[in-house]
C-alpha cells in the first residue's frame, strides 16, 4: 500500500512500542503494539504516531547500558518517558499524544500520594518524590485524570531528571504542526520515500539499525523538497 500510493503518509495512534512492553503485559497486549519494522514503514511515508497515555509500566529505554530517565514509578509519566525516548532516539518518529480518553480506559497515573505508581507491585507505596517534578500538584497526585492535565504531563516530561529529555519531549509540543505537515504531504505530489523527521537531528537507516538502537546523524530538513 505504501508504494502503490506513492508513500502516502501513514498515522498510527494509541501506540505502545513492542520493545518496551513489560513481561507481565506481553500476553494481554498481543499484537496491539508497534514493532521496529512498522515504525520504519511509517517514518518512510512521512507519517507519525500517537503515544497511548496508559498507566502501564514500560521497560527502560537505555543508552550505553544506562537508563536515560529513571524508571522507578510504574504507570506514571516516567513510564511514558520511556516511550517518548524510544520513539525519538531509537526509531526517529514524530510524536503526538493518543490518549483514547473517550474509550473508557485507564490513563497515566500519578507519582505521588495514595495512587502513586499504579502499575507497580505495591501501588501507592512507592510515592517517589523527585524534586524536579513538573506540572501541577493536582497532576502529581492524580495523574492524567482529564484532558486538562495533558499540558501537565508534557511539562513533567520536559523536567524529568533535570530536563535530560527536554529536546525529545519538545517534539510533542510541535505535534499539531507535524500533523498538518503530514496532511500537506498527502496532497503534495509527486511524493518520494524517506522524508526526514521534522525537527529531528537524527534518523535511522532501516529496521536493523532500529533494533540495535543506533542513530545515524544527518542534516535537519525543513521542507519536503529537502527531505526527499
Amino acid at each position: 500500500m505504501r508504494t502503490k500510493h506513492r508513500w502516502y503518509p501513514l498515522y498510527n495512534s494509541h501506540v505502545k512500542f513492542k520493545a518496551l512492553i513489560a513481561k507481565k503485559h506481553e500476553e494481554t497486549m498481543g499484537n496491539f503494539v508497534m514493532d521496529a519494522d512498522q515504525a520504519a514503514m511509517i517514518r518512510s511515508t512521512g507519517g507519525m504516531v500517537g503515544l497511548r497515555t496508559s498507566l502501564m509500566t514500560m521497560k527502560s529505554f537505555e543508552e550505553r547500558g544506562r537508563e536515560v530517565v529513571t524508571n522507578d514509578c510504574a504507570g506514571s509519566s516516567r513510564s511514558i518517558a520511556q516511550m517518548v525516548l524510544y520513539g525519538r532516539r531509537a526509531v526517529a518518529l514524530n510524536l503526538a499524544f493518543g490518549s483514547d480518553l473517550n474509550g473508557f480506559i485507564t490513563l497515566t497515573g500519578p507519582a505521588r500520594g495514595p495512587m502513586a505508581c499504579p502499575d507497580s507491585d505495591t501501588p501507592g507505596q512507592d510515592d517517589v518524590r523527585h524534586a524536579d517534578a513538573g506540572g501541577s500538584r493536582y497532576f502529581q497526585e492524580n495523574g492524567l485524570a482529564t484532558i486538562a492535565q495533558l499540558p501537565d504531563l508534557l511539562a513533567d516530561l520536559e523536567t524529568l531528571d533535570n530536563g535530560v529529555m527536554r529536546v525529545d519531549a519538545a517534539n510533542l509540543e510541535d505535534s499539531v504542526e507535524h500533523f498538518i505537515r503530514m496532511w500537506e504531504r498527502a496532497w503534495d505530489l509527486p511524493r518520494r520515500s524517506g522524508p526526514a523527521v521534522s525537527g529531528a537531528a537524527a534518523t535511522v537507516r532501516d529496521a536493523t539499525d532500529i533494533d540495535s538502537g543506533s542513530v545515524v546523524l544527518r542534516a535537519i530538513c525543513t521542507a519536503d523538497h529537502q527531505c526527499q
